[in-house]
């Protein structure tokens, strides 16, 4: 949590159905229990996909069934549903599991945004997306995905990956400040500072600037509105501020940091220790995968020492990547599946 402020975090939203595929419901209340007393707010988006596949194709802990929703959604720190995942389950199947609880947030809990992962999900697909309840997305797109997302009011999240200056000069051009945000989804802890300062500058570099009349900003008040938190954002008589101070706007450098009316941050000063948590005890060596045997596929185990093999790409079930044939590096017969082209298909 200190890292997260040092780097003028204030808020998180959290969407953990890592922790939920091995410990469901328990584990979500674990992860809010570790995180109630740091410098920043942790918001939980309850996991709409756990398991995220079905038992023929993992041996998950848990699931994450209506019963589990209905608690959930009544919890202070919840706000939303997670990224719906299997949205070609959403179009498939009206009577499915995904759209249940998609039914379930929209009645219990009308308030709360429903968060979508809709690669390149277009025209009438994209249309009874938004029909049954997604409001916003984060995949990759081309340009015109992004403008019938615009069209159609799904706020946008911008990963660096689609931080491109065609997709910023089209928001800036439409007038749409208030329809997007930078987002770190999938994004390594150590990697985060540089994450977070590399997105705001890249963005400065393709026409994002300081807040002013005519400029294309993405303000944090955005996201805070669409996820139902927007007083943390606002001055009211009432409110508790919660706000990061920057001394250089453009290299993102964090001169304080304000949580609930208490400042939490300063540049320079020593921080207070952040209080220690840990797991329950059985949570600790819950998921150990059995060590690879010489006859199990593996992918330290090769004829070919170094050069490159073949990988197919666009073979999942979310079409992730584009389609087509692609290399991946070996290095002394061990394949180099992290600098690969898309890492979670090498998997």
């Amino acid at each position: 949590m200190n890292a997260a402020v040092r780097c003028g975090v204030t808020t998180l939203v959290a969407e953990p159905h890592e922790i939920a595929n091995v410990f469901g419901v328990e584990g979500i209340r674990a992860l809010m229990q570790s995180a109630q007393d740091g410098p920043v707010d942790v918001q939980i988006a309850i996991p709409s996909s756990v398991p995220s596949t079905n038992d023929a194709l993992e041996t998950a802990g848990a699931a994450i069934e209506s019963d589990d929703v209905e608690a959930l959604m009544h919890m202070e720190q919840v706000i939303c549903l997670g990224e719906v995942m299997d949205c070609r389950a959403v179009l498939s199947d009206v009577h499915g599991k995904t759209n249940r609880l998609i039914r379930q947030i929209r009645c219990g809990r009308p308030d709360f945004s429903i968060e979508g992962h809709c690669p390149r999900f277009v025209g009438w697909e994209l249309a009874e997306l938004l029909y049954r309840g997604i409001r916003s997305d984060h995949t990759d797109q081309s340009l015109d995905g992004l403008a019938q997302r615009a069209a159609n009011g799904m706020f946008i999240q911008l990963q660096e990956k689609t931080l491109k200056k065609e997709f910023l000069d089209y928001l800036a051009e439409h007038r749409l400040a208030g329809r997007f945000a930078l987002v770190t989804d999938d994004t390594m802890p150590d990697d985060f500072h540089a994450a977070r300062t590399a997105r705001s500058s890249r963005a400065a570099q393709h026409g994002a600037r300081p807040a002013a009349r005519g400029n294309l900003t993405p303000r944090p008040v955005h996201p805070l509105n669409t996820w139902g938190c927007g007083r943390k954002g606002q001055s009211l008589p009432d409110a508790l501020l919660t706000f990061a101070v920057l001394s250089d706007l453009r290299a993102f450098a964090v001169a304080q940091v304000w949580r609930a009316g208490r400042q939490v941050y300063v540049r320079g000063a020593e921080q207070e220790e952040a209080p220690r948590t840990s797991f329950p005890p059985h949570f600790i060596g819950a998921s150990i995968l059995r060590r690879a045997q010489q006859r199990t596929p593996s992918c330290v185990r090769r004829s070919r020492r170094d050069g490159a093999l073949p990988h197919p790409r666009g073979a999942g079930a979310y079409d992730l990547c584009p389609r087509g044939r692609a290399e991946l590096a070996v290095h002394g017969g061990v394949i180099d599946w992290e600098t690969g082209p898309c890492p979670a298909c090498c998997l």
